[in-house]
């Protein structure tokens, strides 16, 4: 197969992206700008020299857990979808300079840690990802909306 390094699928009405799409380990950057994803497959995290991805007006509703395997992810835009919450795993990725979340309805990471951007979003992943995973288990939520870590 050919090494692809980069593929815009924008604007073309796609409802779904096949599995398959992680078969492309060479892919860079993807482009899947004014679709209608709302979701995208678990393969997607197998793209590890994934560096630029625009999910940008997709219709998105939620990322799969794999999207912490981008390790070379360094640009994602997730803005104008309908996220309520980020991937634990996400808070994981060591290589993102740029993590557009603007426009999405999102309760976690909360608002206030939204607005500060890509660092405190990130970071907020990390120090809370072990406390929602406890409360979620006893069917609480521990984090005030400011974001602050509950007892």
């Amino acid at each position: 197969m050919a090494e692809i390094k980069e593929i815009d699928l924008s604007m073309n009405h796609l409802s779904c992206l096949p599995p398959e799409i992680g078969e492309l380990a060479t892919l860079e950057k993807m482009n899947l700008e004014g679709n209608k994803l709302t979701t995208l497959p678990n393969s997607i995290g197998k793209l590890g020299e994934l560096y630029d991805l625009n999910l940008k007006s997709i219709e998105l509703i939620k990322l799969p857990p794999q999207i912490g395997d981008l390790y070379m992810i360094n640009n994602l835009d997730l803005s104008h979808n309908m996220l309520t919450e980020l991937p634990w795993e996400m808070g994981q990725l060591p290589c993102i300079k740029v993590l557009n979340v603007r426009h999405n309805p999102l309760i976690l990471p909360p608002q206030p840690i939204v607005k500060k951007g890509t660092t405190a979003i990130l970071q907020w992943l990390r120090v809370n990802e072990y406390e929602m995973t406890k409360a979620r288990n006893l069917g609480k939520n521990k984090v005030d909306p400011g974001g602050r870590r509950g007892a």
